[in-house]
């Protein structure tokens, strides 16, 4: 069940979530891939969790840099997960990965993906508001604005225009 934990740590559900799998058709070319969904809003459950199963196996830190994700910052902690998960292959859905990160990180982070993407062993679909993950080499963006989806260029995304409006009037 996806969804996100209220204030009180209850689960709560969001029906769009909910019903995502019934939108997606996934076929892969010699087999099955694996993948994973990263949002930021439900990470740090997953940290905390890795955490509790490292009190058994402490050896689990190894695949995250060496250490808990606990106690690194909120943005080392995400590029530490997405470190050492996106260099498996498979098909990752991320939702606005860039929350946590600083503008260097999402540096990282964009070479990153451009990285694994450009061997072939990974796809990423992104829900993004951040130019810089929206400028990583052969991306395809799409808009979900005005009620339908469609390609757009890196210059046109609102937001977009919004940042350069913004620093044009700073000067």
């Amino acid at each position: 069940m996806l969804g996100e934990f209220s204030s009180l740590g209850r689960r709560t559900v969001n029906l769009y979530a909910e019903s995502l799998c019934d939108c997606l058709d996934l076929h892969w070319t010699g087999g099955a891939k694996p993948g994973s969904f990263f949002s930021a809003e439900n990470f740090r459950h997953f940290a905390e969790l890795v955490d509790a199963w490292a009190a058994s196996d402490p050896g689990l830190f190894g695949y995250f840099g060496g250490s808990s994700l606990t106690e690194k910052s909120h943005g080392q902690c995400n590029m530490a997960f997405f470190e050492s998960r996106y260099g498996v292959e498979g098909l990752y859905l991320l939702d606005e990965p860039e929350s946590a990160l600083s503008p260097r990180r999402q540096l990282e982070l964009r070479d990153l993906l451009g990285r694994v993407a450009s061997r072939g062993l990974a796809q990423f679909i992104m829900a993004t508001h951040s130019p810089i993950l929206l400028s990583l080499p052969g991306a395809r963006i799409l808009s979900f604005d005005g009620g339908s989806v469609r390609p757009v260029a890196f210059e046109d995304p609102d937001h977009l225009r919004l940042y350069r409006d913004f620093f044009a009037a700073l000067r």
